[in-house]
């Protein structure tokens, strides 16, 4: 694309206005090379310029959440959209949880939804992601699902509900993340969260035994500091 936001302005002018989903901008998401377009627009472009454009794409956000290239763009909403773009797209993401965390796009979009935003946001859409059961056991066996459920703990430590909701659902599919590369992940991750103290017995039990678990299991390649949460992250959700 043209360097100056202002020279793109046309290739705006020609996207929006399309007519609705699966015309416009909508339909230009859901092309191979028209994602990255869009996504360059989203990049480079002024705020006053991508008012129409983001707004045609928020009413088809679930949509294009699980789409294969849609996906990026949405994901590029939320990293660089007004905060509240971002918002728009989260409350989208919430109302449908089950549909967008069972969709290998949709988990991506979930953890970049995690991740950028203010923290309310971010923290709002974690409790929601807590009363979606059998959610986090879903999403914690899949190659971006795992890491939206990792950030999902991160953001759920000051609501020892939301977490023990989460640490109960998580521990009692163990037995599935033995034989799963990314449930190890967050095997691993969940038993280095403490235990709140208003948890019940059972919940506490539960922590103990997790953490042996990944005693047992832990290897040094394996073991989660920040700077390998940051690679997969990266690798995981490397845009088109």
């Amino acid at each position: 694309l043209i360097s100056r936001p202002e020279a793109s302005q046309f290739i705006i002018d020609e996207l929006v206005g399309g007519g609705g989903a699966g015309t416009g901008v909508t339909q230009a998401a859901r092309h191979r090379f028209g994602c990255r377009v869009v996504e360059r627009l989203i990049e480079r472009c002024e705020a006053h310029q991508l008012q129409g454009l983001i707004a045609e794409l928020l009413p088809d956000t679930l949509g294009l959440s699980t789409h294969q290239f849609g996906n990026y763009v949405v994901q590029h909403v939320l990293q660089y959209g007004s905060p509240e773009q971002q918002r728009l797209v989260s409350a989208h993401l919430g109302d449908a949880l089950h549909v967008v965390g069972s969709d290998c796009h949709g988990c991506a979009v979930l953890a970049k939804a995690l991740m950028h935003g203010s923290k309310d946001m971010r923290s709002a859409l974690a409790r929601k992601i807590s009363n979606s059961e059998g959610l986090t056991p879903l999403m914690a066996r899949t190659r971006h699902g795992h890491v939206a459920v990792k950030l999902t703990l991160q953001l759920l430590e000051d609501f020892p509900d939301a977490m023990m909701r989460v640490r109960r659902e998580l521990e009692a599919n163990m037995h599935l993340f033995r034989n799963s590369r990314y449930g190890r992940f967050v095997a691993q991750a969940l038993a280095q969260v403490p235990v709140p103290r208003s948890a019940s017995p059972i919940g506490a039990a539960g922590g103990m035994v997790l953490s042996g678990y990944a005693a047992e299991q832990q290897k040094p390649a394996h073991i989660d500091t920040d700077s390998t949460l940051q690679r997969v992250q990266e690798a995981t959700l490397g845009g088109a």
